[in-house]
């Protein structure tokens, strides 16, 4: 590869991280919200919604959870540097 093919790489993948930088504000914003209410609120759901459980499942898988499903997730809600944990994950 020669240094106009990388040239070009960099310039395509910067326009697509411009792209995406919209979502990652938003998510950074929503995650920024939360609170201990709203996550004892979700550990206590019986039935979450599919969009709960693969959001769940993510946040598992990259905080390195070897079984992200929902009991998984009911449990390291209950740890109380859980919050921090999220908010605090190097993005």
């Amino acid at each position: 590869m020669d240094a106009q093919q990388i040239e070009m790489l960099k310039r395509e993948a910067e326009q697509e991280l411009e792209k995406a930088a919209p979502a990652l504000e938003a998510a950074n914003k929503a995650v920024d919200s939360l609170d201990k209410n709203d996550v004892a609120d979700l550990k206590q759901t019986k039935n979450p919604t599919v969009q709960t459980e693969i959001a769940l499942k993510c946040i598992l898988t990259y905080l390195g959870y070897s079984k992200p499903d929902w009991p998984t997730a009911q449990k390291t809600m209950a740890d109380i540097g859980f919050l921090g944990r999220i908010k605090n994950y190097d993005k």
